[in-house]
């Protein structure tokens, strides 16, 4: 039991608030005293449906001296200078991805939590999850031998809204689900050489197809693939997200998710083994999201670095953006240099 629940609010109300208010409302560590948006009138309605006692217009909340720590769901463009506003106001700050879409940004803004004494984490929290977790141990125990190279995939459709396919957003929203997962597996990406075609809004409309393929060397020495393609209407997501070692091979649940289903299988077995906490309720798995949130507030308590730490969100935007920078020809390539710590295993009953 925590001593005390840590008061929270949080800044944007948007669809994604839909999943983490739920959850926030009956944590335990958290106490959820306050939601803001510039439409006031839906954060009241949202407010009023989960029992929240304050509403902001806004950044009004910043002001608010009860609150310790908010949850920033502001649309992607906002995010860097929403986020140096809530430090600079004194508190804590968990941002929905990316911490913003520069590197040199993202990095600024994890050093200035820093200087000012204050923690500061980034979604994805799916990292938390069962499932992630589980095939974790699956590779820390040996299962598979030593790692050598991954495969992920995601299959879109293309976004309804053009605001959401332009330049790097679409890539900024859903990469970092699978290069968080890569990198808390293999260390930080080193170094990266594909192709991307980005969004043409002069293009073919909804025919109209976007991607990245690239090829990633990590801190670890494993090599991955990552291939991200938007359009050519898929009916649903379509995820990925495997790891070849030296024994075996392991299959992931789509990072996107809170999904427990895992598996493995030995190289010459047709057979896969399943391991997991507990069967999914839903291909999805339950919705946690605010996992992170909460291991934020207890990592300020007990003083130590949250999971879904600020380095290593610096480093998936570096790659990003490497991955959304084609020139002419298309192609994209560099060296990342940001460095960062992946997060240790939180889960240690996992089964395997």
């Amino acid at each position: 039991m925590h001593k005390r629940r840590m008061k929270i609010g949080v800044l944007g109300i948007g669809e994604v608030s839909k999943q983490y208010v739920p959850n926030l409302v009956a944590s335990e560590p958290l106490d959820l005293v306050a939601l803001a948006d510039l439409d006031v009138e839906a954060a009241k309605a949202l407010a009023d449906r989960f029992g929240v006692a304050k509403v902001y217009a806004g950044e009004d909340i910043l002001a608010d001296n009860d609150i310790e720590l908010i949850i920033n769901l502001t649309p992607i463009p906002v995010h860097r200078d929403t986020n140096e506003r809530i430090l600079r106001a004194g508190k804590h700050v968990y941002s929905e991805k990316p911490l913003a879409t520069e590197t040199a940004d993202s990095a600024a803004l994890v050093r200035l939590a820093a200087s000012l004494g204050l923690k500061i984490a980034c979604a994805p929290d799916t990292i938390l999850g069962d499932g992630f977790q589980t095939g974790r141990a699956v590779i820390e125990r040996g299962k598979i031998g030593t790692p050598l190279s991954a495969s992920a995939t995601m299959l879109r459709p293309i976004p309804p809204l053009e605001i959401n396919r332009l330049g790097g957003i679409p890539f900024f929203n859903m990469a970092p689900y699978y290069l968080t997962a890569l990198v808390n597996l293999f260390g930080p990406v080193r170094g990266l050489s594909g192709s991307t075609q980005l969004y043409d809004r002069e293009g073919r409309g909804e025919d109209a197809t976007f991607y990245s393929n690239c090829s990633l060397a990590f801190d670890d020495d494993v090599l991955a693939t990552l291939t991200m393609r938007y359009g050519n209407k898929p009916v649903q997501e379509v995820p990925l997200l495997s790891v070849l070692g030296t024994h075996g091979e392991l299959w992931l649940p789509n990072p996107d998710t809170f999904a427990a289903a895992v598996k493995w299988r030995p190289h010459g077995q047709q057979e896969w083994i399943d391991v997991a906490l507990r069967p999914d309720e839903t291909v999805r798995g339950p919705n946690q999201r605010g996992r992170g949130a909460e291991d934020l507030a207890i990592a300020v308590r007990e003083g130590r670095r949250p999971v879904a730490a600020g380095d290593v969100a610096v480093n998936v935007v570096e790659t990003i953006h490497a991955m959304v920078s084609p020139d002419e020809e298309g192609r994209v390539g560099g060296r990342i240099t940001s460095d960062c710590q992946p997060s240790p295993r939180v889960v240690p009953g996992c089964p395997t």
